[in-house]
């Protein structure tokens, strides 16, 4: 548009119906700088707007899942591209596994709402003990598996020390696992987002 539009507080804002491809990169720029998006989607019944809350758009609209609202993008260079939903599986002491899964778009950590027990709610699991290495060095360096499942795109690929195989599904267009790998896999970061969910879990 060529004139910026006056809204009720006086600031003046932009608008634009020609996104296309970009509107993936502007949401992420959005959310890492703590601005919440809603989906906005064309009802099929009638010409008006349904504004849907973004914490269900995936999951559906009774989802009652937990939301722990992260303090910062703890990955900013993952592309929305790649899928919405993405979990981290990660080896707890006893040769175990446990899972932390985040909504990229809304930069949130979603838990299982059906669960009392804390680890469980937010970690898929009781146990969520790390090998000591791990904890003495603030890194996560273990197997790893990075996966997504969205309605848009589902895989999962096996890491330790870097990308090792794609074990399900099909990664996005254009995108290898090492691309990945390098958006995901810092074990430091991972500790850090690990320490940040137990510290917040309720």
């Amino acid at each position: 548009m060529r004139e910026p539009l006056a809204i009720k507080n006086g600031a003046l804002v932009v608008v634009s119906n020609q996104w296309g491809s970009n509107i993936s990169d502007f949401i992420k720029c959005a959310t890492d700088h703590n601005y919440e998006i809603e989906i906005v989607s064309q009802s099929s019944d009638d010409d008006e707007l349904k504004i849907i809350d973004s914490s269900t758009d995936f999951v559906g609209s009774n989802d009652v899942s937990p939301k722990i609202k992260l303090p910062k993008n703890f990955f900013p260079n993952f592309k929305l591209e790649w899928g919405r939903l993405i979990s981290f599986r990660l080896e707890n002491n006893d040769d175990d596994y446990f899972y932390i899964s985040l909504d990229m778009m809304t930069n949130e950590v979603v838990g299982d709402g059906e669960v009392d027990n804390i680890n469980s709610r937010w970690f898929y699991s009781n146990d969520i003990s790390l090998w000591e290495g791990h904890v003495e060095y603030r890194s996560y360096d273990g197997v790893l598996d990075i996966s997504c499942e969205d309605e848009d795109s589902e895989w999962s690929i096996k890491c330790h020390g870097g990308f090792e195989e794609l074990e399900d599904g099909d990664l996005p267009p254009s995108t290898t696992g090492n691309d990945i790998w390098d958006a995901l896999g810092d074990g430091q970061v991972i500790y850090k987002l690990y320490e940040f969910v137990k510290a917040n879990a309720v």
